[in-house]
């Protein structure tokens, strides 16, 4: 899991970069995540907290 402060950013940026994203920006009480892959097929969690939740 690793923790940002541009969730909608950094999916951009990922994406545009052709990384396997397994999931569309997700939203749930007190943070949004995705989920993508790394080139030997590791799944990582993208975080960022909201306000609130800090």
């Amino acid at each position: 899991m690793v923790y940002t402060d541009d969730i909608h950013g950094d999916f951009a940026r990922l994406a545009d970069k052709g990384v396997k994203v397994a999931e569309t920006v997700q939203s749930d009480e007190g943070s949004f995540h995705f989920r993508f892959h790394d080139l030997y097929g590791n799944q990582w969690v993208l975080v960022q907290l909201n306000a609130s939740a800090l």
